[in-house]
């Protein structure tokens, strides 16, 4: 554990395993801190202070006592920004507000550009080989804009556009 100031934690979006921070989920944390309730620590990366799990939380922390104060985190060491998303993934996929399917998506997505396993990212997630292979065929689509083509992880209503060029 270290004691540092909030502001010094970085919100890395491109490690967080889900489409988005929920504000609404932050305002349910803000309640439960101002009522009493004791929150787990914030974990961060040793270099650079991005957080690998609570981002909901350091929310919450700054609205109520704002940014410029000071917070015990649990510091963790990491030898690559693959090592960070997985431990990002495993705290979400563990506790907290599911990852929805579309987040998981994500997950298989970002984890493939990391060069981390499909049997890795799956077992961390806690889903079956056999539903990975699934949500790759029904959940995924290229986007291509100008001379650049991604990945992305469909919602319901476009899932018909899975395994295309959009």
């Amino acid at each position: 554990m270290q004691t540092i100031k909030l502001s010094l934690c970085v919100e890395d979006m491109d490690l967080y395993p889900r489409n988005q921070v929920d504000s609404t989920h932050v305002g349910y944390i803000f309640e439960a801190m101002k009522s009493g309730a004791d929150m787990p620590p914030i974990i961060v990366e040793s270099k650079g202070f991005r957080i690998i799990d609570g981002f909901h939380r350091w929310r919450a922390m700054c609205k109520m006592h704002g940014p410029d104060a000071e917070a015990e985190v649990i510091v963790k060491t990491y030898k690559n920004k693959s090592d960070m998303f997985l431990d990002a993934v495993k705290y979400n996929a563990s506790h907290g507000r599911n990852l929805s399917e579309n987040e998981r998506t994500r997950c298989l997505i970002k984890a493939e550009e990391f060069k981390i396993s499909t049997l890795k990212i799956a077992g961390i997630m806690n889903i079956t080989m056999a539903k990975v292979g699934k949500m790759k065929d029904t959940k995924i689509a290229m986007l291509k804009m100008n001379d650049h083509e991604e990945k992305v992880a469909l919602k319901r209503p476009v899932v018909h556009f899975a395994g295309q060029t959009i």
